[in-house]
């Protein structure tokens, strides 16, 4: 090797190591998250699940693989949007594909765009999300009225 593909060699890895992200360290502040599907080959909102229990959310965040990907083109079925919503902030809105060979995560962060797998988890947690829907959403709220103060519910 000469002198110069030492150096464009040097830069490519600076500009690679520089561009890849740790999700698990960007998202470790998220307290709510928000699934949004789309309706079939449309990007119009056709349900959302608000997620706040934490062990939801870990396990949504755990099943985001560490190592970027190459960009797939399968197109999106929905959209996670990760919120600090206390302090009403979005960490991060990534588009997601849940097909068997596509199953992915597409996000910009710092103007680059960066991709990850979901696990086969992942995969079933969102799928059940959606088909669930209801059941979710009444043991969060339950969780809710168990952590007020009795005197709250009352009121």
């Amino acid at each position: 090797m000469n002198q110069m593909q030492k150096m464009i060699c040097l830069i490519f890895l600076v500009l690679t190591a520089c561009s890849s992200i740790n999700i698990r360290q960007l998202l470790a502040g998220t307290d709510t998250i928000e699934i949004i599907f789309y309706q079939p080959n449309r990007k119009i909102v056709a349900d959302t699940i608000r997620l706040q229990e934490k062990a939801y959310i870990r396990e949504l965040i755990n099943s985001i693989g560490l190592t970027e990907q190459p960009t797939f083109k399968c197109g999106y079925q929905g959209k996670l949007r990760f919120l600090k919503a206390r302090v009403r902030h979005t960490i991060l809105e990534a588009e997601f594909n849940l097909q068997k060979d596509c199953a992915h995560l597409s996000f910009l962060h710092n103007q680059a765009l960066h991709t990850r797998k979901i696990d086969q988890s992942g995969v079933e947690f969102l799928q059940m999300s959606r088909k669930y829907k209801e059941v979710i959403e009444g043991l969060e709220l339950a969780q809710k009225q168990k952590l007020m103060p009795q005197d709250k519910i009352n009121h």
